[in-house]
């Protein structure tokens, strides 16, 4: 076929209510030329005896001879002894029994062509079947794309013959023809009037039912959700899905990302088939009038109210199509929402380091004591040195008062080579606050730039991101913080107190990318977070906290 073809059949696709009447303006008449002198006068023609066929079931007949015809969401006829101009008929199916002395072009429906149909132009077919009798004629192009076309042995189009995705793919676009059509068009994902739907409705039923069954508590968190905050659920999940595509884009762009995108789009099915199942309940929650917390029995039988619901509203024109939307949405919001609660709720909750002083004080901190040769060992320790936790005198008032240095505000004293106090009160000293975690940052972009610069080791945008996330991991892994965090007096620990791993710092680091790839956000949060946590300290389970000077020297 044509390249000039190929774009016409793409334009009738795409414009053909518009292109049609242009084509028809722009045509010359086909009327003969007038003779030089005039004619003389004829008698006027009988007038026709054949009353025009009346229209049934949808079809149109027409009997106006070389006009263009032009059939939307309709069938047409061309009858025996009938002629036209152009045909087009787009959704609809198209009989040909007459002459066309232009093109046919039907796109999304199926053609028969009878034995005394004759195209004096091309015919072209988009998404539908043909069928040509005996003695049918085509006098130039004859092009089928993604149907089936059912020949006579002896059948040859006077110009070239074009079969484009026949045969089994053919076939099964066939079969999608009526989905589309009676489905999508009509805005509803459900066509009750096609067998392997209901196959298909089936099958959607056991999968939602398994999960349902095996993953009782999310979907339960997901149904309390849309109870407690639908709106925000609802947010939620166009938020995650408007997320999605810059994440996996910066995700690639960062080369170290990539292995992470599989993981994402995995997390992203799974919860929008939990809270899909979290939709279908809480619709028969809300049917039965019970609450989320209702389980066994209670929570089959408002799966199965639910899941008919979903159905049958499916199966409304526009109504379906905006209620799989919404229950889609709904449901990838909730599903996000249940995880970030229960995942706040598995956090321990540790006392903030600004306590009070007529608060419970923490346990004593335990000391190494040396003493001088000769000395007694039986002797009783000295007392301990008072903490910010322990005011002088508030554990033994009977005891002398402190007449040493006086430790620095907020820390306990004694810092050497390393903090005083063990790994295990090291969560409970102040957290760092955003304008001191921020001077950080930036003093160590600007050693991680200086460093690329002087030695030429990076060129890119690229190798600098990746430079940026190797020195927080090295020095995260070494020291538990960096060169900014040492000049801030900023430091890195885990909730539980234990010594920051290269594991910890490789979650904290990789999940750190999503606080500085959404615009920031991951870091602003430590304005709002009572904890003083960014996005990445949450997911690594870290906090940043105030160590005293010296504490790194």
């Amino acid at each position: 076929m044509k390249p000039l073809h190929l774009l016409v059949v793409a334009l009738w696709l795409l414009t053909v209510t518009a292109l049609v009447p242009a084509r028809a303006a722009a045509q010359a008449p086909r009327a003969p030329a007038p003779p030089s002198a005039p004619a003389p006068a004829e008698a006027p023609p009988a007038p026709d005896t054949v009353a025009p066929p009346e229209s049934s079931n949808g079809v149109v007949y027409d009997n106006d001879n070389d006009q263009d015809r032009v059939r939307v969401g309709q069938d047409f006829t061309l009858r025996e002894g009938e002629t036209a101009g152009d045909v087009v008929v787009i959704m609809g199916n198209a009989t040909i029994d007459g002459t066309a002395h232009g093109d046919v072009v039907v796109v999304l429906g199926t053609v028969r062509m009878g034995g005394k149909a004759v195209i004096d132009g091309d015919f072209v077919t988009v998404g539908g079947s043909v069928r040509v009798e005996d003695g049918a004629r085509v006098e130039r192009d004859f092009t089928v794309v993604g149907g089936r076309a059912d020949l006579p042995p002896d059948f040859a189009p006077g110009g070239q013959r074009v079969t484009v995705a026949s045969g089994p793919f053919g076939l099964r676009f066939e079969r999608f023809l009526p989905f589309f059509t009676r489905g999508l068009l009509w805005g509803r994902p459900l066509v009750p009037d096609l067998p392997w739907m209901w196959l298909l409705i089936g099958l959607s039923f056991f999968c939602y039912l398994v999960i349902n069954q095996l993953a009782d508590g999310p979907v339960a968190g997901t149904s309390a959700t849309l109870m407690e905050k639908p709106l925000t659920a609802f947010g939620s999940g166009l938020l995650v899905m408007l997320l999605l595509g810059p994440v996996c884009l910066l995700l690639a762009i960062s080369v170290v990302g990539l292995a992470v995108i599989p993981f994402v789009l995995c997390a992203l099915v799974i919860a929008a088939l939990v809270g899909k199942v979290g939709v279908i309940r809480w619709l028969g929650l809300q049917t039965l009038r019970q609450s989320a917390a209702e389980t066994g029995g209670e929570a089959f039988r408002a799966f199965v109210i639910g899941f008919a619901i979903l159905v049958v509203t499916y199966m409304i024109p526009v109504i379906g199509l905006a209620t799989w939307a919404i229950a889609s949405v709904l449901g990838l919001g909730a599903a996000t929402l249940a995880f970030m609660s229960a995942y706040r709720r598995e956090q321990p909750r540790l006392a903030t380091a600004a306590a009070s002083p007529l608060s419970t004080p923490p346990p004593p901190l335990p000391y190494t004591f040396t003493t001088a040769q000769g000395s007694d060992m039986n002797a009783a320790p000295p007392p301990p040195v008072p903490t910010p936790y322990q005011p002088v005198g508030s554990a033994n008032p009977a005891s002398p008062p402190h007449t040493g240095t006086s430790p620095t505000p907020g820390f306990a004293s004694g810092a050497a080579s390393h903090l005083s106090t063990p790994p295990s009160s090291a969560a409970l000293l102040p957290r760092a606050l955003f304008r001191e975690r921020l001077a950080a940052l930036v003093l160590d972009v600007i050693l991680v730039v200086l460093i690329t610069q002087i030695f030429d080791l990076i060129d890119t945008m690229r190798g600098l991101f990746l430079g940026m996330l190797v020195y927080h991991i090295g020095f995260w892994t070494w020291k538990e913080t960096t060169v900014g965090g040492m000049i801030c007096h900023l430091r890195v620990v885990r909730a539980d107190g234990a010594p920051l791993t290269f594991a910890d710092a490789l979650v904290r680091g990789l999940s750190g990318i999503f606080s500085v790839i959404l615009l920031g956000l991951g870091f602003f949060s430590v304005i709002r977070d009572p904890e003083g946590q960014a996005w990445h300290d949450k997911v690594a389970g870290t906090f940043v906290v105030k160590v005293p000077p010296g504490a790194f020297s």
